[in-house]
């Protein structure tokens, strides 16, 4: 088992704040474009986009570069999307309204799976 963990890189919990921050700074230089691109499409992370980049240390021209391309694929996608969309509102806000119980019902099974998980996890590590 502490073999699989090791080489599946599940050894994170053990290591220390700056191990973690060290490999958060790595994994920022090496995917740092395409984090900064596609952040303009998560909520909350799109707000926090720039902060992350400054705190990190990606060159200001670099995080313009793919903030600028995040936002003309994000108004690309939106835009098209109402555009393709627009005609077929009604049937789709039907097909949303009729859904959406189901919906909610899914994401709240798979929110308290997530959480069972979670205390399982801790519960086993605790007694390590």
């Amino acid at each position: 088992m502490a073999a699989a963990r090791s080489c599946c890189g599940l050894e994170s919990r053990r290591a220390s704040p700056d191990e973690r921050l060290a490999r958060a700074e790595g994994f920022f230089r090496r995917y740092g474009g395409a984090v900064v691109t596609g952040a303009r499409f998560i909520e909350g992370l799109r707000q926090a986009n720039g902060i992350i980049a400054g705190t990190i240390g990606m060159p200001w021209p670099r995080f313009l570069a793919f903030n600028a391309l995040g936002t003309a694929l994000w108004v690309g996608v939106w835009a098209s999307m109402g555009c393709l969309a627009g005609g077929h509102i009604t049937a789709i806000y039907n097909a949303v309204s009729r859904y959406s119980l189901y919906v909610l019902i899914a994401l709240a099974v798979t929110l308290t799976a997530l959480i069972i998980r979670a205390a399982v996890r801790r519960h086993r590590h605790a007694r390590r």
